[in-house]
């Protein structure tokens, strides 16, 4: 698992070849591409508590993948940061 810092298309290539699995989380305005349609992560208008699965979609303006996107809003807890 990563942070932004670890969403590079190199790093997911040399995962994928090592036949791993990971997790990381990337920035809102990244661009993903879906059966041709481009569009960024903060485009899809989420709200609390919202969850949506986009698999197979193109990371980045390189259109790296296929890669499964999750984008969640997690909404806090009520006294806690997270």
């Amino acid at each position: 698992m990563g942070d932004g810092e670890f969403d590079g298309i190199q790093l997911q290539a040399e995962i994928a070849e090592n036949e791993w699995e990971y997790v990381f989380r990337t920035a809102r305005n990244r661009l993903l591409c879906d059966e041709g349609d481009w569009f960024a992560l903060n485009e899809l208008h989420l709200e609390p508590s919202d969850c949506i699965a986009m698999p197979d979609v193109g990371f980045t303006q390189d259109n790296y993948g296929p890669v499964l996107v999750i984008a969640w809003w997690r909404k806090r807890r009520q006294g806690t940061d997270s």
